[in-house]
């Protein structure tokens, strides 16, 4: 028989201590050896239904309670139990029965689905799920806006933050909320960087100001930019307190895209002989636009504008003999000069300029036979100046005067004068044509100098187009320094005897005065395009053409047969861009072109053409010249419907010069 007594075999089981089973309390309950050892051998292993002393005598006071149901409008009642009362006493809700429901409304609970609701967080695209209690308890039925899991506990980690007023000038805060940020997070932003927010007093004076509609600020421009609301507010925070905010000066959206667009552009200066460059800039592109001016305007490096400030207005001498008056040599006329290394120019001072000016030519009577002769304006001057005597008589008693005069005595030349001496006749045949009858412009007493010192003389006879307009750019001009550079010994001057009007029936008249006194080496003449406006305007200009042909054999005849006979070249001009109407700014795009002036243009052209080759005249045809490399470069070469640019001016005068060199025409 065992030795083995109850007393021995509770030394297997000792004493034990576990939790008390009422939720929330922090008891323990005191399970004896003795206790265990018998609950062993009543086949049980634990002790988990037991509650402390203190919850079991607090138990043992309760009473089962009926509580209201919890589902909204439910009158119904369910019982909340001394076990359930005493489990909130434990967690610290003594005498709050929690939501519970009626024996009905739990039946109907049950029978809910639980659908699963996005999360109220914009960009999130969690859910979390409606519970069929929660619905239970919606007083409305519909899901209430709440946070997923994921967004619920990211919120845990945030705080509310000020950050500054996004206006300029205003030094307040706005708050940025959790949820705000939550919503920053989810838009895959960070919170390193946050938006831009306005403070509460900004956004009601915000909401409170209206667009306005401002002048563009570029100069010349009609249209408007929109002053936005914003704008305004940035502009009213930071202007001083007492002060009249002004309102900014900005682009309208055309001008603003034509300067994003635009690139500034190096142009090239406009003093010739200078290759330096100048900025032609966006601004300055869109100023030119806006008034129908797309091509770069002539302008001077900055290299010529500091060579422009070191210079000084000048006062010269007055190009009249015998005049004491002086005209004003500008700096930017020294500074063209000094590029090209040209002399400065003979000019008239004021008071000659204005005699000039305020005097016509006049008629008078031969005091021997009475016919009429002209006294020109030169003429004139010259005879206020005391440098030349009144006309007396009329070309023709003129000559019987000094036929009847006896020969003068030989006179030998000092050897300080001069070896050519120039002697304009005072009367002629020109005087008959008011056209003829004024010394061409061309021709000044600082011209007439320099001819008499020259060892090469040019008279270029012609129109309009050789004439050029004062201060324009001059083929003449350029043919002088091209011939120069062809010619390195001695001097070569260029005579500029063109008249504007005049034909060539006119120039036969002239030729004593213009061309003989000057004894040239070689005479380029040029009447075509005003032989072309004269028959025009007749009622068959075609009949014409015989007529022209005949006064162009005529016109070589007369000045070969001068005493010492020049070589001849004969220059057919530029071409021409008649428009209807007359002239027009807009004549490089006009697309309404006289086609009939064209045509005979083109007629006159080829007669004189025609001429010159029977007569042996040597021809540049500057017309078919222009247009040998297209109508695009024949226009960049043009400066109005018929006078030539700068270039083209320039390009005359290098085709004149290879033509003199390769045909012998000057030595």
């Amino acid at each position: 028989m065992s030795s083995v007594t109850f007393g021995s075999l509770g030394e297997f089981f000792p004493d034990t201590e576990q939790p008390c089973r009422i939720k929330g309390c922090k008891n323990k309950v005191h399970i004896s050896g003795e206790r265990s050892m018998y609950s062993k051998a009543d086949g049980r292993e634990r002790h988990d239904r037991l509650m402390c002393d203190e919850c079991f005598a607090l138990f043992q006071t309760l009473q089962d309670q009926e509580v209201p149901c919890s589902t909204p409008g439910c009158d119904g009642k369910w019982t909340w139990n001394r076990f359930q009362q005493l489990e909130a006493h434990a967690r610290g809700k003594d005498g709050e029965p929690p939501h519970g429901f009626c024996d009905k409304c739990h039946a109907a609970m049950k029978q809910k689905e639980e659908p699963q609701v996005p999360c109220r967080i914009k960009g999130c695209k969690n859910t979390w799920t409606w519970t069929r209690r929660m619905q239970q308890e919606s007083k409305s039925g519909k899901p209430p806006y709440r946070l997923c899991d994921e967004c619920f506990r990211t919120m845990q980690t945030l705080s509310d933050r000020e950050l500054p007023c996004r206006i300029k000038g205003c030094d307040q805060k706005v708050v940025w909320t959790k949820t705000q940020q939550l919503e920053w997070l989810k838009s895959g932003k960070s919170l390193d960087k946050p938006p831009a927010r306005m403070c509460p007093d900004c956004l009601k004076k915000f909401a409170e100001l209206k667009p306005i509609e401002v002048p563009c600020r570029i100069k010349g421009c009609k249209n408007t930019w929109t002053y936005n609301a914003y704008e305004q507010l940035e502009v009213l925070k930071s202007t001083p307190e007492g002060q009249e905010p002004k309102t900014p000066q900005k682009m309208c959206k055309s001008c603003l895209d034509f300067f994003n667009q635009a690139k500034d552009q190096e142009q090239p200066c406009a003093n010739r002989g200078c290759d330096g460059k100048w900025v032609w800039t966006r601004a300055m592109q869109l100023g030119g636009h806006l008034h129908g001016h797309d091509d770069p305007p002539y302008h001077i490096c900055p290299t010529c504008q500091e060579r422009l400030k070191t210079l000084a207005p000048k006062e010269l001498p007055c190009c009249e003999t015998g005049c004491q008056g002086t005209w004003t040599y500008e700096p930017a006329e020294q500074l063209k000069d000094e590029l090209l290394k040209r002399n400065p120019p003979r000019r008239h001072c004021a008071k000659c300029q204005e005699f000039i000016k305020t005097h016509e030519p006049q008629t008078l009577h031969c005091e021997k036979c009475g016919n009429e002769l002209n006294w020109s304006v030169q003429e004139q001057l010259m005879t206020e100046l005391g440098t030349f005597q009144k006309p007396r008589f009329c070309a023709n008693c003129n000559t019987e005067e000094l036929a009847s005069m006896p020969p003068p005595a030989s006179v030998v030349t000092p050897a300080n004068l001069p070896p050519f001496v120039v002697k304009v006749p005072t009367g002629g045949a020109w005087n008959d044509s008011p056209v003829t009858r004024d010394w061409p412009n061309g021709m000044t007493q600082e011209v007439i100098a320099r001819m008499e010192h020259a060892t090469r003389r040019v008279v270029c006879l012609g129109d309009c187009l050789t004439a050029a307009e004062p201060n324009a750019p001059s083929w003449v001009d350029e043919l002088e320094e091209f011939l120069n550079a062809k010619y390195a010994t001695g001097k070569t001057v260029v005579l500029n005897a063109g008249i504007a009007g005049c034909t060539t029936d006119l120039a036969r008249l002239r030729l004593p005065r213009d061309v003989e006194a000057f004894v040239p080496q070689l005479v380029v003449f040029s009447f075509a395009y005003e032989d072309t406006m004269k028959a025009a305007r007749t009622a068959n200009p075609a009949e014409e053409l015989p007529k022209m042909a005949e006064s162009f054999h005529a016109l070589v005849r007369q000045l070969r047969a001068v005493p010492e006979p020049p070589q001849l070249l004969c220059l057919l001009p530029n071409p021409i861009y008649p428009q209807k109407g007359g002239e027009n700014d807009a004549w490089r795009v006009n697309p309404a072109p006289d086609e009939a002036l064209l045509a005979f243009y083109d007629a006159v052209l080829r007669t004189q053409r025609a001429c010159a080759k029977e007569d042996e005249v040597t021809v540049v045809d500057g017309k078919a010249l222009f247009e040998l490399v297209g109508a695009k470069a024949a226009l960049a070469g043009m400066g109005a419907w018929n006078r030539p640019n700068a270039v083209g001016c320039e390009n005359l005068a290098r085709w004149l010069t290879d033509a003199i060199a390769n045909n012998g025409l000057l030595h």
